[in-house]
């Protein structure tokens, strides 16, 4: 493949990420499309260190639980914004 090509599929992505919640309005489908780019983004890191280094390791999965359970607990009992709950 060409290098050209590789840029113009980024930039074609970009652009429908861009247009995605004009095209969905609803709240349904961006959070399933959220969900689907978190657990992709752990994937990513299981990815790396698994596949890559070799190493087992369970402390990123761990800190992903510990930082949904923080964050929405925060967000539940306390009231706070969830934007500040992800600091």
């Amino acid at each position: 493949m060409r290098r050209g090509y590789g840029w113009a599929a980024l930039a074609l992505l970009l652009l429908a990420l861009l247009l995605f919640p004009a095209a969905f309005p609803l709240p349904h489908p961006r959070h399933v499309m959220i969900m689907i780019f978190l657990y992709a983004m752990l994937a990513q890191a299981w990815n790396l260190l698994g596949g890559y280094c070799g190493q087992i390791s369970l402390g990123n999965a761990v800190f992903f639980g510990i930082g949904a359970y923080t964050s929405s607990i925060l967000l539940m009992w306390y009231g706070l914004s969830p934007w500040l709950g992800m600091l």
